[in-house]
């Protein structure tokens, strides 16, 4: 796997505080499981790069939608049903699936960041949102022939956000 791609997943693990060496070897296979995967992305694609981030650390919410009401950024995002968290999922892979045919075209990396935006709101997991969300991210990129694109996250002897952290959150304001 190219270096370059690691320290994505790295990066991603450290902008949710996730250091461990498990945590990294589970998110470099379920990236390379979703990049090999030929066609439109799936809702039970998700499942499956969420089960592989999950399984070692969380094993009991692994692969499976939230039941529960999450807090992002001080602000509680309600469980309403697990057929909404589908339906929304499935309006999120015809998103992307529509923007993975885009390649050439002008504006892509706004609307690649908004997609991943649209997956974040939905937060369909207990746990790993971000995360898995990041992973969909890298891979509508690599869809679209555009470069890796690292967040770097705070490192575990800093308590204070790296900076292109600091932008990443701004997508969502």
């Amino acid at each position: 796997m190219q270096e370059k791609m690691i320290k994505f997943i790295e990066q991603s693990n450290w902008i949710e505080r996730e250091y461990s060496d498990r945590a990294l070897k589970d998110a470099v296979k379920a990236w390379e499981w979703i990049a090999k995967q030929k066609g439109d992305l799936k809702f039970s694609q998700i499942l499956r790069v969420h089960n592989y981030l999950m399984k070692n650390i969380y094993p009991e919410i692994a692969g499976k939608t939230r039941e529960c009401d999450v807090w992002i950024g001080g602000n509680c995002k309600r469980f309403i049903s697990t057929n909404l968290l589908k339906s929304e999922l499935n309006n999120f892979c015809k998103e992307f699936n529509k923007l993975a045919c885009m390649k050439g075209q002008d504006s892509l990396e706004n609307l690649v960041a908004e997609n991943h935006v649209m997956y974040e709101g939905i937060h369909p997991f207990a746990d790993g949102n971000g995360r898995s969300g990041r992973i969909l991210y890298a891979l509508l990129r690599k869809k679209l022939g555009l470069p890796i694109h690292i967040i770097h996250g705070w490192s575990k002897d800093d308590g204070d956000y790296h900076p292109e952290q600091l932008a990443y959150y701004n997508w969502f304001r």
